[in-house]
């Protein structure tokens, strides 16, 4: 008992190894920067896969709303053609072929009609034999005949109703052109000729122009026969028209009345105009959408990137600071 109550009780030192107990940083900011890259180009991958769907998904929107406008304005074009047509037979019925040919008021009111339309060159009537009897162009008409064409043709078969002709160079005025065309019946219903109207390809392909579409677009009207009535641009769209006409043909083979059209080179829509044996084609160059939609996601891109290149350099310092601590 003796000094014990004044001595006091010693604890034991323990030195502490800082180095044993500090966490190692250098992998986790290497597993950091690598899950963060991941994400990084997985966010990049997918941006740009949702840009090209959206782009090329409105590309093929725009094809669809374009031949709709195409197909409504085309159609009302024909229809004020039409009128002139049917003007033009119920001026003629029940009068002979001879009294319509020297008639001059009946000339000059076929004449003032046709000129109240940009889009309509002449009014035309000829006999069952074919013989041009009656032309605006000229008084009185010079001589022609349409016995071989592929109208007169269409209603000496029986057939009825309108019919846009193929593509034709005139005989009367040696200028490409196309007519709509309609029979002309005798008291029994027989035919006896036929009245028709030429129109202008130049007045419509100057019309397809005013739609001003992108993506390097062309535009054409193609029959139901698969001929291509007028397109744009013109001339050195020629193939591509054909290639179009192609591609209507086959989706009016499947009995489609509108529906897209797509190839390795485009893609784009054709629509049957409501009234009318015509379809109306709306293609885009997938090379130019291509461009688009590269263009929107660079900019992501080029930041994606240099942020991908300074995770990089993290996870680089990180890995040989580790590896300094180890040899340490």
């Amino acid at each position: 008992m003796f000094g014990l109550r004044g001595r006091r009780r010693m604890t034991p030192i323990v030195d502490i190894d800082d180095g044993a107990t500090q966490p190692a940083l250098g992998p986790v900011v290497v597993w950091l920067s690598l899950a963060a890259m991941a994400i990084i180009v997985a966010g990049i991958v997918g941006h740009v896969l949702k840009v090209r769907e959206a782009t090329y998904g409105g590309a093929l929107e725009q094809a669809r709303v374009s031949t709709d406008l195409l197909s409504e304005n085309a159609g009302r074009l024909l229809d004020t053609a039409d009128f002139l047509v049917d003007s033009a037979r119920a001026r003629v019925a029940g009068r002979t072929w001879d009294a319509i040919a020297a008639d001059r008021s009946l000339w000059q009111g076929l004449k003032a009609d046709a000129d109240r339309f940009e889009h309509v060159d002449a009014v035309w009537l000829n006999d069952l034999a074919g013989n041009l009897r009656l032309v605006t162009h000229a008084f009185p008409a010079p001589v022609s005949n349409v016995l071989d064409r592929d109208f007169y043709r269409h209603f000496a078969d029986g057939r009825d109703g309108p019919y846009i002709s193929q593509p034709l160079v005139g005989r009367v005025t040696e200028e490409a052109t196309f007519l709509l065309t309609r029979r002309l019946n005798g008291p029994d219903g027989k035919l006896r000729g036929i009245a028709s109207v030429t129109l202008d390809p130049d007045f419509f392909a100057d019309f397809l122009e005013t739609f001003e579409l992108p993506y390097g677009a062309d535009m054409t009207l193609v029959r139901e026969q698969g001929d291509v009535l007028v397109s744009d641009p013109p001339g050195g769209g020629a193939g591509a028209a054909a290639v179009a006409a192609a591609q209507a043909r086959d989706v009016i083979g499947h009995g489609v009345l509108s529906g897209p059209i797509s190839d390795e080179r485009v893609i784009g829509w054709v629509k049957r105009l409501d009234e009318w044996p015509l379809f109306a084609v709306v293609r885009f160059d997938r090379a130019v959408i291509d461009d688009a939609w590269v263009d929107a996601v660079t900019p992501y891109a080029v930041i994606g990137s240099l942020a991908l290149l300074s995770l990089l350099g993290l996870a680089g310092f990180a890995h040989a600071g580790e590896r300094a601590r180890r040899r340490g």
